[in-house]
């Protein structure tokens, strides 16, 4: 049986389409890069362990942007919470990535820019494969640099 098939025997399609029919909202870490009345770009990254680790790695990932940044932890959020003048979004899991997309992720998506609803999308691994798995820091820090790239060249424009 093939992956498709299976998801579907499993009802896996059902709950995604119940998932995205409505205003589904997940618990992440938020962070708006750059001027807080008009961000370039937006953070999202699943809060998986919710401890100080995990606080403290998306907070540092934030920083790494060099741009101002402000957010943090949100109970409740949604896509529709990011702001019309974000121009570059970066997730962090397979989660965020799905709701925020409205679809199924692959692999391929990961580490590569994608465009979506007039904006560039990033998707790499959540906070917690980061610290589960150190070398997969490489890879995220590589998407994190290319997005702060466009942000710097929208700043500049």
């Amino acid at each position: 049986m093939d992956k498709q098939s299976y998801l579907i025997y499993m009802g896996v399609d059902q709950w995604r389409l119940q998932m995205t029919a409505g205003s589904p909202q997940l618990t992440v870490y938020c962070y708006n890069l750059g001027p807080q009345s008009t961000p370039l770009g937006v953070l999202l990254a699943e809060a998986g362990l919710q401890d100080q680790t995990e606080i403290n790695l998306v907070s540092a990932i934030a920083k790494a942007s060099q741009f101002p940044y402000h957010g943090g932890l949100e109970n409740a959020w949604s896509a529709e919470q990011i702001s019309s003048s974000s121009r570059i979004v970066i997730l962090m899991g397979n989660k965020i990535a799905e709701l925020y997309l409205g679809r199924s992720i692959t692999q391929a998506d990961y580490h590569q820019s994608l465009s979506h609803t007039n904006k560039q999308i990033f998707i790499t691994y959540s906070p917690q494969q980061l610290l589960q798995d150190k070398n997969r820091k490489v890879e995220t820090w590589q998407i994190l640099q290319m997005a702060t790239r466009i942000m710097e060249t929208h700043a500049n424009s």
